[in-house]
């Protein structure tokens, strides 16, 4: 029962080892099996990890694995619905143009915001922001812009850009209107 909280499971990294009595710690594969079983789990929103210095160390490689698949992608904490958040306005952006190494977004800030999270889709419109490969960069309040230098340039190619607002408790805001561009370099 999680009593209307969110449960995070915690993954033992500090047990995993190629020298451990216990067979499943010898296995790289262990820890991602958890994760994907944590995952089918309805009422449980995610992992947490001890220790960090395991983390640090990479045993037998599992980190990784862990940021190559099932942690690939950039996500954001989950809101804490049972504590009273601010109401966000929609931050808006004021510029958008190509770099020498990409594209700069620069945008209005918020003031209850804590973290700008920008989302690139490709072609015209915008997309889900709920899906992850979208989201491309969480900003601190301290920087309202971004370089995206992974924005490449090519044939017929556009992206559009979306940005929203996090408070401190990761509620988010709507999403900013849509800017589109065709990636070039320019000198």
């Amino acid at each position: 029962n999680n009593y209307d909280v969110q449960i995070y499971i915690g993954q033992g990294m500090y047990r995993v080892n190629g020298e451990s009595k216990t067979e499943a710690w010898r296995d790289p594969g262990e820890i991602p099996a958890q994760i994907v079983l944590n995952r089918s789990l309805p009422n449980v929103q995610g992992s947490c990890f001890f220790s960090s210095k395991s983390m640090i160390n990479n045993p037998l490689g599992v980190v990784e694995h862990l940021r190559n698949t099932l942690y690939r992608y950039p996500a954001l904490l989950p809101r804490m619905s049972w504590l009273q958040g601010n109401v966000l306005a929609t931050p808006q952006i004021k510029s958008i143009k190509n770099t020498p190494k990409g594209v700069m977004l620069e945008w209005d800030t918020e003031k209850n915001a804590a973290w700008y999270v920008v989302y690139r889709f490709k072609g015209k419109k915008a997309g889900d922001i709920g899906d992850a490969p979208n989201m491309v960069a969480i900003v601190r309040r301290t920087t309202p812009f971004f370089e995206d230098k992974a924005a490449r340039p090519g044939l017929f190619r556009k992206y559009t850009y979306v940005i929203t607002s996090l408070d401190r408790l990761h509620n988010e805001s709507a999403m900013s209107a849509p800017k589109t561009i065709k990636p070039k370099r320019v000198q």
